[in-house]
């Protein structure tokens, strides 16, 4: 995937350097369709945090460093929180 670079809502992305599976939760917004994947950028590896922009397109919006795709589930809200 090549995150979109055009201008959207979403201008920038986050770096989550110290996710803890036991005790973090990623708070997203409510309204949105997102997906997760592999990070794109070559200096950044992890799982990239992607959103449905108005084209179509996924927009990256944060990596989660260091935590393969798999292990992580936008369906588990001990994960992620939608408000």
């Amino acid at each position: 995937m090549t995150p979109d670079t055009t201008y959207h809502p979403f201008q920038t992305s986050s770096k989550i350097t110290d996710f803890n599976l036991a005790l973090d939760v990623i708070l997203l917004a409510q309204g949105f369709n997102y997906r997760l994947g592999s990070s794109p950028l070559a200096s950044l590896s992890g799982t990239g945090i992607f959103v449905d922009n108005p084209s179509g397109s996924n927009e990256l919006i944060g990596v989660v460093q260091n935590l393969e795709p798999q292990s992580l589930d936008l369906n588990n809200s001990s994960q992620f929180v939608f408000v």
